[in-house]
């Protein structure tokens, strides 16, 4: 069996990463300014904003130009990207598939999360590309019955 696998929505992770190139220019200049004029204040919070609009940029560059998936599920399991995460089909209690309409939300019961409800949250945003959520839905539900895997 081929692997199947969900890819990210570019179109938004090129528009947030435009976003926040612009968010960190003006943060920049915004702890320039403040700090010229010993507005430590200010500059403190804009440092801070600056920090976390350019760990953001950097993440949706990351996923943008190295084209990294949200999950794939293959014949052995299901592996998530961001995490590095990989579930065994045999491993899985259950899966609960919450549908939306420019997202998926996919909660995976296992015995291997660490959290204390045992879910792993996996959410699935196709902001410009939402009329092929129904479709990677239906694939999806097909891939897992095949494995005998219980859907919620």
């Amino acid at each position: 069996m081929n692997q199947f696998i969900i890819q990210e929505d570019y179109i938004k992770c090129s528009i947030y990463l435009i976003m926040n190139i612009i968010l960190s220019i003006i943060f920049f200049l915004l702890t320039a300014i403040t700090l010229t004029n010993q507005s430590y204040f200010i500059t403190l919070i804009s440092i801070t904003i600056l920090w976390f609009t350019i760990k953001y940029m950097i993440q949706y560059g990351k996923i943008m130009f190295k084209k990294i998936p949200i999950c794939s599920l293959n014949s052995n399991g299901i592996k998530i990207n961001y995490d590095q995460q990989f579930f065994e089909y045999k491993d899985i209690i259950h899966i609960k598939i919450i549908p939306k309409k420019f997202k998926i939300q996919l909660l995976i019961k296992s015995l291997k999360v660490e959290h204390p409800t045992q879910y792993y949250y996996v959410n699935i945003s196709y902001l410009f590309k939402y009329k092929e959520l129904k479709n990677i839905e239906n694939q999806m539900i097909k891939l897992l019955k095949d494995k005998k895997v219980k859907i919620i």
